[in-house]
């Protein structure tokens, strides 16, 4: 089952779905399913799916040793935690990540539960530098005890 590239980047992210699922049913589909992840393309429209792929790089980036600390670095300089993180994101997912498919809106929410999980509550919303793909997220401060 070779794909049809140009096809398929065209399709709506919800016929590619089905692409994907019917791929994943047929012996041959593989190929189908590689060529959808390798490209990184939407399998819906409400944005990146919990189990997509660069949904799930995001997770493992943002998680990182190295990216907490840069999300606190950002915080403790009074920008929102996700502008820290963005140029990591940047480099690795390139244009992977992206506002168009919600990828911007999937960092800040996993950096939301990182940022809760390290004790800090949310404190307002702010502007992110230039540079940076995301253009809002969340600000935050250590939780009072």
């Amino acid at each position: 089952m070779t794909p049809d590239a140009q096809k398929i980047r065209n399709m709506k992210p919800e016929e590619r779905r089905q692409l994907y699922e019917n791929a994943r049913k047929h012996p041959d589909g593989q190929e189908v399913i590689d060529f959808i992840n390798a490209e990184g393309l939407a399998l819906s429209s409400g944005g990146l799916s919990l189990d997509h792929p660069v949904h799930r790089r995001i997770v493992e980036l943002v998680w990182s040793k190295e990216a907490q600390r840069r999300a606190i670095e950002a915080t403790n300089n009074g920008i929102p935690a996700l502008c820290g993180v963005d140029p990591l994101l940047q480099a690795d997912l390139g244009d992977h990540y992206a506002k168009y498919d919600l990828g911007t809106a999937s960092a800040g929410a996993v950096v939301a539960e990182v940022m809760r999980h390290l004790g800090y509550v949310e404190d307002g919303h702010g502007s992110c530098p230039d540079g940076c793909r995301a253009k809002t997220g969340l600000k935050w401060r250590p939780r009072s005890n």
